[in-house]
C-alpha cells in the first residue's frame, strides 16, 4: 500500500501511466488511439471509407507535416493492444523548431494558438505514420493532452489549446 498506485484493470488505459511532454516549449503531450488491426478496412454499411479523411483534410486546406525523427532517445510512437500511443509532440516545422518561448512573456495567444495547432498536426502525422500511411484505419481518439507553457498569471489555456 504506502503511497504505490492501485494497478489497473486489464483492458482499461492506465491512468498513472506519465505522458510525455517536453519542458520549455510548447508540447502536447501523448496520445492514445484505437486503430483497427493491420491490413483490415474500416467499413460504413456496405462502402469502404478509403481516404476519406485525407479528402477531408484536402478540403480544409490542411497539409500534414512529414513526420520527425526523434530529437532524443524514445520512439515516436508506440501500438500496443490494438491502440497507438503517439509520443509528445513539439512545433517541429520544415526548418527546425518553430516556436520558443513561454505565453504571457514571450508569445501571443494567438501565436499560442498557432503553436498548439502545428504540434497537433504532428500529433496525426505521426499517427497516420503508425497506421501504415491510412488515417482511416484510425477509429477514434481515445485520450488527447496538451501542454501549455506559460507564466504563472496566465489564463487563456482554452483559447490556446481549442
Amino acid at each position: 500500500m504506502g503511497g504505490s498506485a492501485p494497478r489497473p484493470r486489464q483492458g482499461f488505459l492506465n491512468p498513472w501511466t506519465p505522458t510525455i511532454g517536453i519542458r520549455g516549449r510548447l508540447a502536447v503531450p501523448g496520445c492514445a488511439v484505437l486503430c483497427c488491426p493491420r491490413g483490415s478496412t474500416m467499413e460504413k454499411g456496405n462502402s469502404v471509407m478509403a481516404g476519406t479523411i485525407e479528402s477531408r483534410l484536402a478540403e480544409l486546406g490542411i497539409d500534414l507535416p512529414r513526420p520527425t525523427a526523434p530529437a532524443a532517445n524514445y520512439v515516436p510512437y508506440v501500438i500496443g493492444g490494438g491502440l497507438v500511443f503517439v509520443s509528445g509532440q513539439v512545433t517541429m516545422g520544415d526548418g527546425g523548431l518553430k516556436f520558443r518561448g513561454r505565453l504571457g512573456e514571450d508569445l501571443s495567444v494567438d501565436e499560442g494558438y498557432q503553436a498548439a495547432r502545428l504540434c497537433g498536426l504532428n500529433l496525426i502525422a505521426q499517427a497516420r505514420e503508425a497506421a501504415g500511411g491510412d488515417l482511416d484505419r484510425i477509429r477514434r481518439v481515445v485520450k488527447l493532452g496538451g501542454f501549455v507553457n506559460c507564466t504563472p498569471g496566465f489564463t487563456d489555456h482554452p483559447k490556446v489549446m481549442n
